[in-house]
């Protein structure tokens, strides 16, 4: 097969793929999610989420106190089903700063959970909301 012939049908599998996983979603026109709660130290709290489409996704942590200078960590995680949040660790971030970017990057429609955890900072409970933003 010629160069050319490869990549006519390289493209074609590409847009079979498009139609197939309900196209592709801009971040432009991403829906945010916001998960509140509160975090008690050496624990972890989980929230699931579906994505309908393939697109862009980012989590970042929007609120965090008492101790707003201390870290937190986050993982992203397929969602097992079960409400635990304890599916396969796609992503994760030991060192979460408050209203910075954790975690980014492509995401295929499915179910999903963020998840805050301690890293080993906390010596008190603190209260955080998570703002996920996907298609």
């Amino acid at each position: 097969m010629s160069i050319r012939g490869a990549v006519v049908v390289a493209f074609g599998l590409a847009a079979l793929c498009t139609v197939g996983c309900k196209g592709i979603t801009t971040p432009s026109d991403n829906q945010n999610q916001s998960f509140s709660g509160t975090l008690q130290p050496q624990s972890q709290s989980g929230h699931a989420f579906s994505v309908g489409k393939t697109g862009e996704f980012t989590a970042k942590l929007t609120a965090w106190g008492p101790n707003s200078n201390i870290l937190a960590g986050m993982a992203w995680v397929v969602d097992d089903g079960s409400g635990t949040c304890t599916g396969g660790i796609l992503q994760r971030n030991f060192f979460v700063p408050l209203n910075a970017q954790a975690l980014g990057g492509q995401i295929v429609s499915g179910k999903y959970c963020i998840v805050v955890f301690d890293p080993g900072t906390l010596t008190a409970a603190q209260t955080y909301t998570i703002a996920v933003s996907h298609p």
